[in-house]
């Protein structure tokens, strides 16, 4: 199986795509992302997409605007391929996503993550007690644990 993961981050921070890698690797997932990271959009990105169980898109307050887009706009290409989704996006990120505009949206703060880890670990038993399993339930049952390890990277970045 493979989860599609679509990121705008920092250069410093792409460490954290390896050790998410491993991490789900655990769970017989592999991690797939694109290596195109243009603004235009790529075919072969929609077929990873198309051919994964989950994305998992993150937008970081220093991955550049055309990114944080990028992201958003696979984000939204999951949806319609109606792919189990989790999009977390840094509260002091360049870009307006409204947090309620889907289910699957986290915003997190990496200053104060507690909350944010505490959000998602509810939705995760949340969508474990609700079967059959929504493409919203399945995005927290198959990525619960993917969120989850960004979310405590990316904390610790400051440390």
């Amino acid at each position: 199986m493979n989860a599609f993961i679509s990121y705008s981050i920092a250069d410093h921070e792409q460490y954290m795509l390896t050790l998410l890698s491993q991490k789900i690797a655990e769970l017989g997932i592999t991690l797939v992302t694109s290596y195109d990271q243009s603004d235009y959009p790529n075919p072969d990105t929609t077929n990873d997409i198309q051919n994964s169980v989950l994305f998992i898109g993150l937008i970081t307050r220093e991955g550049g605007l055309s990114n944080m887009s990028r992201v958003y706009s696979e984000f939204q290409q999951a949806q319609l391929l109606k792919k189990p989704s989790i999009l977390l996006v840094e509260d002091t990120a360049a870009i307006n996503i409204p947090a309620d505009s889907y289910y699957n949206t986290i915003s997190f703060n990496r200053l104060n993550i507690l909350q944010t880890i505490q959000d998602v670990q509810n939705r995760i038993r949340t969508s474990q007690l609700n079967p059959p399993p929504t493409s919203n339930a399945a995005a927290w049952v198959l990525g619960g644990l993917a969120a989850l390890a960004l979310l405590k990277l990316l904390s610790n970045e400051n440390d």
